[in-house]
């Protein structure tokens, strides 16, 4: 799950928000991913 987690972020915020707007029941694993010198304004978390 991480990996399409990850996947699925480095779409970009507006593609992160679709799935989790899609998906609301799955709790995202962001864990071990490199979240540094990127912008998530506005990303739902």
């Amino acid at each position: 799950m991480i990996e399409e987690h990850k996947y699925i972020l480095e779409q970009g915020v507006g593609e992160w928000n679709k799935w989790r707007s899609l998906k609301r029941e799955i709790k995202p694993d962001l864990s071990g991913i490199n979240l540094s010198n990127r912008n998530f304004l506005g990303a739902n978390f």
